[in-house]
């Protein structure tokens, strides 16, 4: 597998008003880039036709809807790192106040906080969207009873209890959602998932709308620990996954793409300079982690990869020399000492050979 940056560019709404400045994820809908930020109240909605739209999510924190060090407001965030698209039942959207009409069930998007701290990271924005995105309706769970439980399970956070969620993907035909915690160089913490059925989770979810700390009965599967090596003397960990289609060359079941970076930082609050980034391939029929690194300029790359979206998967060449081209979109969160800094959109070629790759890393199975 290699992977090759095609190029990169900034979005921006408009002359000085960056349309993402903390890109922490991605999900496409329509002709739409949705981009989750980690550092806002809302998000970023940007149209192939280069058109923005945002939609709040939280209310503002004495009256600013941007977080920053400089501003004095970072740990009051929701700190939201994962975004995934999901499929709800009709019932369940008319529960969140959403009007499915005919459909026996809807997309439905779920923004999750980090975790990293306790309560104001823990919240779970659930979208609902209309056909004019900036109506759609926006639920927020304060699920802490989730979290806490997250938190309490060592197969996901280690022996510290660190949690600080990072990534979410809907895998077996989004019958579940894969949560990563991202580990860091600390004592004891690990870079892991946890897989939690869909219906569950939206129930877990749609219960803490109405009380923030009622208890959680989802349950928590699948447990795996991920070990991509270092760079830098720091731990390179998930920050980004999503499914791949089912596709033979992935062994028929699917994949799951993953962007890791090394972070100078030993807890899950703090920032630190980058490293090692690199572009994963989990094929997960035979259990292999085929790790690649990503090159800029001719040289290892330090980019911050928070989202991931696939453009387009191609097969090419034939019998024996058959690979998969993927054109995949990505944003990047440089976590700038200047908050208005806007975020980084690069294109990523990945190039998977499916023979001549018999080795690789193992996630380690914990359940």
């Amino acid at each position: 597998m290699r992977v090759r940056q095609a190029k990169d560019g900034v979005a921006t709404a408009s002359p000085g008003e960056p349309a993402v400045t903390g890109g922490s994820g991605i999900v496409r809908y329509g002709g739409w880039t949705i981009v989750a930020q980690d550092d806002s109240s809302d998000f970023a909605a940007i149209a192939d036709d280069g058109r923005v739209a945002r939609l709040r999510l939280f209310d503002p924190v004495d009256g600013r809807d941007r977080f920053h060090p400089s501003f004095g407001n970072k740990n009051r965030k929701p700190d939201i790192e994962a975004i995934v698209r999901v499929r709800a039942s009709a019932n369940l959207v008319r529960r969140l106040g959403g009007n499915p009409g005919h459909a026996r069930t809807s997309p439905v998007f779920l923004l999750f906080g980090s975790g990293s701290i306790r309560g104001v990271r823990d919240r779970v924005a659930i979208v609902v969207p209309s056909k004019t995105l900036t109506t759609s309706l926006v639920r927020v769970a304060t699920a802490t009873g989730l979290y806490d439980r997250l938190r309490a399970t060592p197969q996901v956070t280690g022996a510290n209890g660190q949690l600080n969620l990072e990534a979410a993907a809907a895998i077996d035909g989004g019958r579940a959602v894969r949560l990563y915690n991202r580990g860091n160089s600390g004592a004891g913490s690990i870079t892991a998932s946890v897989d939690i059925p869909t219906r569950e989770l939206l129930d877990d979810l749609s219960s803490a709308i109405d009380a923030s700390n009622g208890e959680s009965a989802a349950r928590f599967g699948n447990f795996k620990v991920y070990d991509i090596g270092s760079s830098g003397g720091f731990a390179i960990s998930i920050g980004e996954a999503i499914a791949l289609p089912k596709n033979a060359a992935f062994g028929g079941s699917g994949a799951i793409l993953i962007a890791g970076i090394a972070e100078a930082a030993t807890n899950a609050v703090d920032d630190g300079a980058t490293s090692g980034t690199v572009i994963g391939l989990h094929l997960e029929r035979d259990r292999r982690l085929l790790i690649t690194p990503v090159m800029q300029d001719g040289k290892p790359s330090s980019l911050k990869i928070e989202g991931l979206a696939v453009q387009s998967i191609r097969s090419v060449g034939g019998r024996g020399s058959r690979r998969i081209v993927m054109r995949v979109l990505g944003v990047v969160d440089a976590d700038h000492p200047d908050p208005s800094e806007p975020s980084q959109r690069v294109e990523l070629e990945v190039t998977f050979v499916p023979t001549g790759t018999p080795s690789g890393k193992r996630p380690t199975d914990d359940a």
